[in-house]
């Protein structure tokens, strides 16, 4: 394991420290400078984030979800504002590191940043949809759709009011942890802009 989580951001895994062959200092800042870039991402997200007429998808409408309401956000490209905060981390890191200690971090920063801000780093804009559909037994299901402004699929799931209890449990010390969380709460509950 590279990377774990640390509240609400990514930070280096002891596992990695010891794959790099840092030590205790190395990796403290390392750590330190991994929580600070994830930090900084949210907080841009959360700076661009506006109201969207637009959905993310057609899906969920129609005769099948005639009670689905839809609430839509878009966020513009961060590419050219994350880009800065990579290269700085990059280059403060890259002084205390060895070359070959360098190529792998930034390879595993690279795919990190990729997989956990899904589409941040993207060319195109993105938007994100919740469609909210009330059962009759009081629940309500909220499907939350992520797509790119070209229509690419990115992230999709159910967030549920009150949650699902599911049989069997899940695996001990597994966690669903909404990604937008830092825009939407925990369950999709905080919707700005209303």
């Amino acid at each position: 394991q590279r990377f774990t989580r640390k509240g609400d951001s990514l930070g280096l895994h002891p596992d990695g420290a010891f794959a790099l062959g840092l030590n205790a200092a190395q990796a403290k800042e390392i750590d330190e400078g991994t929580i600070g870039l994830f930090a900084a991402v949210k907080l841009l997200e959360t700076q661009r984030l506006s109201p969207s007429s637009r959905h993310a998808s057609t899906n969920f409408t129609g005769p099948k979800f005639p009670k689905g309401t839809k609430t839509s956000y878009w966020m513009p490209s961060l590419k050219p504002e994350l880009e800065p905060l990579v290269e700085n981390f990059t280059q403060s890191v890259n002084e205390l590191l060895a070359p070959g200690q360098r190529a792998l971090l930034s390879s595993w920063i690279q795919r990190l940043l990729e997989e956990s801000t899904l589409g941040a780093f993207n060319d195109r804009g993105r938007i994100f949809t919740f469609t909210d559909e009330k059962w009759a037994n009081g629940k309500l299901v909220s499907r939350f759709e992520v797509y790119d402004e070209n229509g690419s699929h990115i992230w999709y799931c159910e967030l549920w009011t009150p949650p699902l209890k599911f049989n069997p449990p899940p695996p001990a010390g597994f966690e669903f942890i909404f990604p937008f969380r830092h825009l939407f709460g925990d369950n999709g509950e905080r919707r700005p802009f209303q």
